[in-house]
This record gives structure tokens, C-alpha cells and sequence, in this order.
């Protein structure tokens, strides 16, 4: 098993890919990956879903989570690994921001409508369901509608970042969102960094308490998956990888990332010792 892959940042329909969790796991056994981790923006949702499949397919299932949050001064996406996606405060967080995603949709809609390009909001949620809805389900909406040719023009002229239909969404504190995560009984890995993070806002994370650093991502040069394996070692971090890969068009990644099985197996033996050190404190008390 020493010469299998891992994906350990994965999203299905249950945030903004297009997959099912179940799918997801179909498609990882497809690939011969070992394990997978279902990393669904600010939900836990189809975790029980990719869990189950895994069963049946074979292939180890990581519980997880990606938060978007807003540090001092930087953004960070935190992914939550091998979390209890049971967790009461871990699911009061995701309702939350699940009404919030819904309300910001609704900002967004409303902008459109004034830009000339209305759009069915109960069809929309409908189709989204209990996922979580992001501007992706917006802007594929738009496609089907032909008010824009594709997926990537609807974000350059209306979704993107200061774009006229653009509406920021609130985010935790990376601090809050470590604290949800460790509560949860899981990793905190700092997503992507080489896309977001400078190495100060990286030690600012660790101060927090941050847990691991993902080293190895599709955007990520030979040079920076070098640099952030440095930086982990030198300040004693767990390292994850992954394709974030979401299933749309020519971002189909899964299984094309050497991530090495080592990965998950040292990421898995520390949620142990943790898991363990919080069992030892609650007997002690």
C-alpha cells in the first residue's frame, strides 16, 4: 500500500463541485487512489454519503471540511481533516452559514436582475438543494440561460471579486476557525498557501495553533511544494496534498497528484495521538 496516492482535498455537489460524494469516491476507487478526504466549503453534509461508498468501494474516507476566513490584514482557506462531522458545534457553524451563503445569493440575484439578467431563485435553490450554494451554482445558472457563453465569463464580468454582481460573504477569524476544527477533533491544515498566504501570514496561523500546511495543490510550482515541506519541518507541521479538484470540465484532477500514502498515514497517526491526549484529559478530570 506504501506505493498508493492520496487526494486529501476534495469537493463534491454538496458545496460547489459537480460530482455526489458518492460519486467522488466511485471516481477515486476509479483512479486506485488509497484515501480520499471530502473537503466541502463550510459543510460537513455529504460526508455521511462519501463515508458509506467508501465501504463499499474499499477506499479510506476522510471526514473534512474546507472555511474561508479572514485573518489580520490576509485570506486563508482552512481545511478541517478528519473532523467529527457529528459534532454540534461543528454543525451549528455549518447551518449558519448555510443560511448565510442563501442570503448572499439573494444579494446576488437581486443584482443581476438589475444588470438585466433575472434569474429563477427557487429554481436555483431548489436545484442546489441542501448544498451549499456558492457563485459557481450561479454562474453555471447563468450559462444555461444564455446570458453568458461560459462558466468563466460569467465570473469575469459579473461574479468575480469587484465585479458589478460581486458580494463579499462574512468569514470567521482563523483563529475562530481552528477552534471549530480542534473542537471537532480535527487537523487544521492551512489550504493552498502558495496562492494566499505569505510565510508571515503562515506563522501567524501557527501561532493560532495551526496544525499542517498543504504542500503539495495543482497551483503549486516544483519550488514552492519544496519551500512549504521546508517550512513544515522547520516549524514542526504536518504536511497534506491534494487537487481540489471539483469535477468541472478541464479541472478534473482527482487522482492525477503524487500525493504519497505517507501523507495520509502521518496525518492519521497524529489525529490518534490527539484524539488519544483528549481522551486521557477527559478520564483525568
Amino acid at each position: 500500500m506504501t506505493g498508493k496516492k492520496v487526494d486529501l482535498h476534495l469537493h463534491s455537489n454538496h458545496s460547489d463541485g459537480i460530482w455526489s460524494p458518492a460519486e467522488v469516491v466511485t471516481k477515486a476507487a476509479e483512479a486506485e487512489l488509497a484515501a480520499i478526504a471530502l473537503t466541502d466549503h463550510d459543510t460537513v453534509s455529504g460526508v455521511a454519503e462519501a463515508l458509506a461508498e467508501g465501504g463499499r468501494a474499499g477506499i479510506d474516507v476522510v471526514p473534512g471540511i474546507e472555511i474561508s476566513c479572514l485573518g489580520d490584514g490576509y485570506e486563508v482557506h482552512l481545511l478541517g481533516l478528519f473532523v467529527d462531522h457529528t459534532n454540534p458545534g461543528l454543525l451549528d457553524y455549518t447551518r449558519w452559514y448555510h443560511e448565510e451563503r442563501r442570503n448572499r445569493a439573494r444579494r446576488i440575484l437581486e443584482r443581476l436582475a438589475e444588470l438585466g439578467m433575472p434569474l429563477d431563485q427557487d429554481a436555483l435553490f431548489a436545484e442546489v438543494g441542501d448544498g451549499s450554494l456558492g457563485r459557481p451554482h450561479i454562474a453555471e445558472f447563468l450559462v444555461r440561460q444564455g446570458y453568458v457563453n461560459s462558466f468563466e465569463e460569467a465570473f469575469d464580468l459579473y461574479l468575480g471579486d469587484g465585479k458589478p454582481a460581486y458580494v463579499p460573504k462574512r468569514k470567521l477569524h482563523p483563529r475562530e476557525a481552528i477552534e471549530l476544527v480542534h473542537g471537532a477533533g480535527g487537523l487544521a491544515i492551512a489550504a493552498h498557501p502558495g496562492m494566499d498566504l505569505t510565510d508571515e501570514d503562515l506563522l501567524d496561523l501557527v501561532s493560532l495553533g495551526l496544525d499542517g500546511v498543504e504542500t503539495i495543490h495543482p497551483k503549486h510550482t516544483p519550488e514552492q511544494v519544496a519551500h512549504y515541506e521546508e517550512f513544515a519541518r522547520k516549524h514542526g507541521l504536518l504536511v497534506s496534498g491534494g487537487s481540489d479538484c471539483h469535477g468541472r470540465g478541464d479541472e478534473i484532477l482527482l487522482g492525477t497528484l503524487d500525493v504519497p500514502y505517507r501523507v495520509y498515514v502521518e496525518l492519521r497517526e497524529a489525529h490518534a495521538r490527539l484524539r488519544a491526549g483528549v481522551e486521557t484529559l477527559s478520564r483525568s478530570r
